[in-house]
């Protein structure tokens, strides 16, 4: 169960375009950040409603696809919401993880586990 139904997002999404404040509205409906407004404000009017729904279906990306992605941030400094939006990616969380795991393991960092090589016991 998602914490914010499609309805409840378009409500905020439409007081924010009537010119209320994201911070106003986060508290009204208690969402923990005013970011969070705003991220669904600019999925809506990138993708429309389609933006605002949770994706069951999961986009795979190769190794080569996450180190292009994050050699693109580097490059232009962009941050993780305006990397995800370039990418229609939907989620700046998943880019963060792969940087996270890029710095801490190298590109076996950004293997999914259907990538990895089992090893033999």
């Amino acid at each position: 169960m998602f914490k914010y139904s499609l309805e409840e997002k378009l409500t905020m999404i439409t007081q924010y375009l009537h010119g209320i404040g994201s911070t106003t509205i986060a508290k009204q409906f208690g969402v923990k950040g005013s970011a969070t407004i705003l991220y669904w404000v600019k999925n809506y009017k990138k993708y429309g409603i389609d933006g605002l729904k949770t994706s069951i279906d999961k986009q795979i990306y190769t190794v080569k696809d996450r180190i292009n992605i994050l050699n693109w941030m580097k490059i232009t400094k962009s941050s993780y919401p305006e990397t995800d939006n370039h990418f229609s990616i939907r989620s700046p969380s998943l880019i963060w993880t792969w940087q996270i795991n890029f710095e801490l393991y190298g590109i076996d960092g950004l293997a999914t586990r259907r990538d990895r090589v089992k090893m033999a016991k």
